[in-house]
């Protein structure tokens, strides 16, 4: 099981990277008012027999999945990441991940992991490669992870599973309450906020997750004030199924 879900646990801490002290990732984006782009500008993932999984488009402020059936609005005036700059802080996540306690199996296992998981969508308050000095950079990211819904079958056993993955990592993921079920577009998503520490950095998370399709759908939200939990909430409101 501590296979399962370390892709995504590598992800949600990636999103610490946002912080200037500790990463600046120096990929391409798209501020307010370019031209529409594919946020994933990569082909279609899928494994072997299965139908591929699309990474989605970004216009005007929406995000759109039609293989999830799914779309949102991302905060105004926040800037998307391009493929290669939410690799960038995939291999940050990647980092905190080998520098734990996993044994070297564990390790191994989370290549095969991220063959599971895509990510979606990254989008941050300032642009990575110039935030303001001191200022934390809030970030907020959706990923996918294929999952077997026999072990995994809502949004709670995957926050759980996704806790106990934690405690492999050099960092610190404490959930600051109780995982609680909220209903999100006609969707229950299991909701969760945590605490991540990593050294002597500490920035608090939100996530939601739910099981759709055969895969885990998450929503993790990273940041330092409380002003920018707005831009979260407004974010999930948007929140649509068809």
């Amino acid at each position: 099981m501590k296979r399962l879900l370390a892709t995504t646990l590598i992800s949600a801490l990636a999103l610490a990277a946002a912080d200037g002290a500790r990463a600046q990732a120096g990929g391409r984006t798209q501020t307010k008012g370019q031209a529409p782009v594919n946020v994933g500008r990569l082909p279609p993932v899928a494994a072997q027999g299965e139908v591929p999984v699309s990474q989605g488009r970004l216009e005007g402020g929406t995000y759109t999945n039609d293989f999830f059936r799914i779309s949102f609005s991302t905060p105004r005036g926040w800037v998307a990441q391009d493929m290669a700059t939410r690799q960038a802080l995939l291999e940050s996540g990647k980092k905190i991940f080998e520098e734990g306690k996993g044994t070297a199996k564990e390790k191994t296992g989370m290549e095969a992991s991220m063959q599971r998981t895509v990510f979606l969508l990254s989008v941050s308050k300032y642009d990575l490669s110039a935030p303001p000095p001191g200022a934390f950079n809030a970030q907020l990211s959706f990923l996918a992870e294929r999952i077997p819904t026999a072990v995994i079958k809502t949004g709670g056993d995957y926050l759980t599973q996704m806790m106990r993955v934690a405690k492999i990592s050099s960092a610190t993921l404490e959930l600051t309450g109780p995982i609680r079920t909220e209903r999100v577009g006609r969707v229950s998503f299991a909701a969760a906020d945590a605490k991540l520490t990593i050294g002597a950095s500490v920035v608090a998370q939100k996530y939601f997750a739910t099981v759709r399709d055969g895969y885990a759908l998450l929503f993790a939200f990273s940041y330092v004030d409380e002003t920018d939990v707005q831009a979260f909430e407004e974010l999930i409101k948007s929140v649509r199924f068809k």
